[in-house]
């Protein structure tokens, strides 16, 4: 096992180690959930402790027997809904950064499309401009006749 390429690959968070790490996360939680709930079950059963004042018998109760089965299907259930938010957030990361690959290439591909676009058209308008130069050019003239003074000459 190559331990550079690890080490880099750990230190240079370019890939996640949550995601990886939160399927351990979630069957702790779920073990967590299971002995809490197995506890309040056999707690339901009455227990006794001992205190400097004497012994004390606590009795139980089929309520909290039930609480108990509620306790670890409850705790299943919240430890797949956090551990889903979690993963949820690092997959909408990782839709983000093919988002944003992808339109970085789509937008070299437009801007060199407007590109070619743009050299046709100013390729296109100095074309327009020789046209009308040269058709000036070749344009017989036509002179204007002197405007004829509508004043009376008055010479004497």
């Amino acid at each position: 096992m190559d331990y550079k390429a690890l080490a880099r690959k750990f230190y240079s968070f370019d890939e996640m180690l949550t995601p990886s790490i939160i399927h351990i996360v979630f069957w702790i939680l779920v073990i967590i959930s299971v002995v809490t709930g197995l506890n309040t079950m056999i707690n339901a059963f009455g227990y006794t402790y001992h205190t400097s004042m004497g012994e004390i018998r606590q009795s139980g109760s089929f309520l909290l027997f039930v609480w108990g089965i509620i306790e670890i299907g409850i705790g299943i259930i919240l430890s797949k809904i956090f551990c889903e938010l979690v993963l949820v957030t690092f997959k909408i990361n990782e839709h983000l950064a093919e988002i944003r690959k992808n339109s970085a290439v789509k937008l070299s591909q437009d801007s060199a499309v407007v590109t070619q676009k743009n050299l046709a058209a100013t390729s296109n308008q100095k074309t327009a401009k020789k046209t009308k130069t040269t058709q000036a050019k070749n344009k017989p003239k036509t002179q204007k006749k002197p405007e004829e003074s509508t004043k009376p000459n008055k010479r004497r």
